[in-house]
């Protein structure tokens, strides 16, 4: 479920419920860890602002209920889906993405495709080059 699809209704988190900060952090966190091997080029990002974080409301096709799916052997647990905005310095950067929270295995996962820079980044990210285009959007140059 892309954060970005219009056909989803979704409910904002309360500020106080461990989730919004846990899920905001995952994403900071997740930011930084794609840049890792990069640090020379970029700099760490801070979280400075959770602006938000929503989860999906269950409709008919999407129920809420984590029923387990059973593909041949496998058995995958069905999961919860997060959207969370979080500003991040430096730069001001801003950026929104769709997490997957699997309770039966306490594990959230996002996916740098499942990550939006929604502000412009202009040249904070000119020291890369075209073999590292998909992580232009986290990069902040030193």
């Amino acid at each position: 479920m892309p954060h970005w699809c219009a056909c989803a209704a979704w409910q904002p988190l309360d500020r106080h419920d461990p989730l919004h900060k846990e899920i905001g952090t995952l994403l900071a966190n997740y930011i930084n860890d794609a840049t890792a091997e990069l640090r020379k080029h970029c700099l760490p990002r801070k979280l400075n602002v959770i602006e938000r974080v929503q989860r999906l409301l269950p409709d008919a096709k999407n129920s809420d209920e984590e029923r387990e799916l059973k593909i041949e052997q496998w058995v995958v647990p069905r999961s919860k889906y997060y959207k969370a905005k979080v500003i991040m310095n430096p730069g001001d950067a801003v950026f929104e993405a769709t997490v997957r929270y699997y309770s039966k295995l306490d594990y959230f996962a996002a996916s740098e495709q499942d990550i939006s820079r929604l502000n412009s980044y202009a040249n904070e990210s000119a020291c890369l080059t075209s073999k590292h285009q998909a992580l232009r959007k986290f990069c902040y140059c030193r």
